[in-house]
């Protein structure tokens, strides 16, 4: 257990040092400036919806970084420990696959997509060369703090939307999107000359180890892993309609939980087992985007949680910080049952844009029906602060889906050209 808490250290200390690399330091910016661009794109779309942005693209973008640099130092760690090694296993060609897939569309900055096609097209073809096992299992371990990233940060960028299911029906939820620049630290194998002296922190470990085997360099010398630099980026892009954002974050946290540990063993299997190869590189890819369309299946098919009736009430789909609305307590997913002792109308809710005092009776949310009076007055020509969810009949605010951002610069090009 010693060596393994002695990998560990070393693991840590050469993170402390990963952005001085040039190579590293460059990706990384990269990355953060493609990051940076879908949270201004989301700011832009909230003042276009609803006049307000809710998550402002800076303080996003530093929360991405904070918790990439988090989940880039848990991978580190977790990549060593099982052996993912570099050498000759082609992760080079993943990151620039994985940005190609971006300018489709933004949900496949994502390395699940990237390494099952490198794998599968290396297993046809036999080019690129890579090593199936090692880019699965890479995937895997990044997917694994990814699950921990989501539970911990998935539900802290949660868009508002109004829109229109394919049943017909105009409903209220959430759009949840993260983006992480992930600077890692892998394993690569090389030699050196028997009888060299070596570093005083090389560190034994036990024969079984690593639990991904990696080809021995040919040619003569002593081999041995050293620790080497690189990129990644991570996306999760999902939709809560029929549950709170912190809820739908935890379902897929879970599900993709176990996802990566079903793809860990299949790559660790596959490493020994070269018929597996096939089984793991297909799975990747596959699985992820099983994962993916249940929870949109669901958020599609399953009962709103964000809407509003007349006579019923009318749920509040967000409320804008520091308003008269959030000083007076009101909340995301409470349900206004009254304004002014009267039912929840379309025109009584029309009518809060021009009074300046209101007493509202709120439930706690559609699940929780215990009631509190709120009473909110006008300051100055400020709005008090809350938006509702769409009453049947209304409108949709946004269509949902992502245009390719490939195709939007293509138009914009065209557009120029007239």
């Amino acid at each position: 257990m010693g060596a393994f808490s002695d990998l560990v250290k070393a693991v840590i200390r050469s993170y402390g040092q990963l952005l001085l690399d040039p190579v590293t330091g460059l990706l990384f910016l990269i990355v953060v400036t493609i990051v940076g661009t879908q949270y201004v794109r989301i700011e832009v779309s909230e003042k276009k919806s609803f006049g307000y942005a809710f998550n402002k693209a800076l303080p996003q973008m530093v929360k991405s970084m904070a918790f990439g640099l988090l989940g880039g130092l848990l991978s580190s760690v977790l990549v060593v420990l099982i052996g993912v090694s570099l050498t000759d296993s082609g992760v080079q060609y993943v990151l620039p696959t994985a940005l190609a897939l971006y300018l489709i569309n933004p949900r496949f900055l994502c390395f699940s997509y990237a390494g099952g096609i490198l794998s599968v097209l290396h297993l046809v073809t036999g080019w690129p060369r890579v090593n199936v096992p090692v880019i699965t299992g890479l995937v895997a371990c990044l997917h694994a703090v990814e699950s921990l990233l989501i539970r911990l940060s998935g539900a802290t960028c949660a868009s508002p939307v109004v829109l229109k299911r394919k049943e017909g029906d105009v409903v209220g939820g959430f759009v949840l999107q993260r983006f992480w620049p992930v600077p890692l630290i892998l394993l690569a194998l090389t030699t050196v000359p028997e009888g060299s002296v070596l570093p005083g922190d090389v560190i034994t470990l036990p024969d079984w180890w690593p639990l991904l085997r990696a080809p021995i360099p040919e040619g003569p010398g002593v081999p041995i892993f050293v620790m080497t630099p690189i990129m990644a980026g991570l996306g999760y892009s999902d939709l809560a309609l029929t549950t709170t954002p912190e809820k739908r974050s935890r379902e897929t946290s879970r599900a993709l939980a176990v996802y990566s540990v079903t793809l860990l063993g299949l790559s660790i299997l596959s490493s020994r087992l070269a018929p597996l190869r096939w089984v793991a590189a297909l799975f990747a890819p596959a699985a992820h985007e099983f994962v993916i369309w249940m929870g949109v299946r669901k958020e599609r098919e399953g009962k709103p949680y964000y809407v509003s009736a007349e006579g019923v009430g009318a749920t509040i789909l967000e409320v804008v910080p520091g308003s008269e609305a959030s000083r007076a307590g009101l909340k995301r997913g409470n349900v206004i049952t009254s304004i002014s002792g009267a039912v929840v109308t379309r025109e009584s809710l029309a009518s809060l844009r021009q009074i300046n005092e209101v007493v509202l009776e709120v439930a706690t949310s559609p699940e929780d029906p215990r009631r509190t009076t709120v009473h909110l007055t006008r300051q100055g020509d400020a709005p008090f602060g809350f938006f509702t969810a769409p009453m049947p009949g209304d409108q949709p605010l946004v269509e949902l889906g992502r245009q390719s951002p490939l195709v939007g610069f293509i138009k914009r090009i065209l557009r120029r050209s007239r």
